[in-house]
């Protein structure tokens, strides 16, 4: 193997390993704009509410997440404050059906669903 083809080949491993570093990137960043759950507001109270899925199939079940705030929880989005029958993305940490909200997105001011 002469020196030509060994540059040839260290040049392809700087180019595969850049190649891979921004495919981590990359795919990093996706996974931390996609929300952790996403819902309508439902049975508000003093310290949160309940946010029901978003379904199109009737018969489908599907999970009710309680979505706690707290002071430090960002809103974002189409209206100044949540109200019931808001869509929204929510951000923050999950535990069997419990979400600490870290960010909040709304969506829309309301909702129509047929119940």
């Amino acid at each position: 193997m002469n020196a030509h083809v060994k540059k040839e080949i260290v040049i392809l491993g700087v180019v595969l390993g850049t190649l891979l570093v921004l495919v981590i990137m990359v795919g990093g960043t996706w996974l931390s704009l996609k929300p952790d759950v996403k819902g309508v507001v439902h049975e508000m109270d003093g310290s949160g509410f309940l946010l029901n899925p978003i379904s199109k199939d009737p018969e489908a079940e599907f999970p009710v997440y309680t979505i706690r705030v707290t002071e430090e929880t960002d809103y974002s989005g189409e209206a100044d404050s949540i109200q019931n029958g808001q869509l929204v993305e929510v951000w923050g940490k999950q535990a069997e059906g419990l979400v600490d909200a870290g960010r909040i997105h709304i969506l829309s001011k309301k909702v129509e669903r047929d119940e």
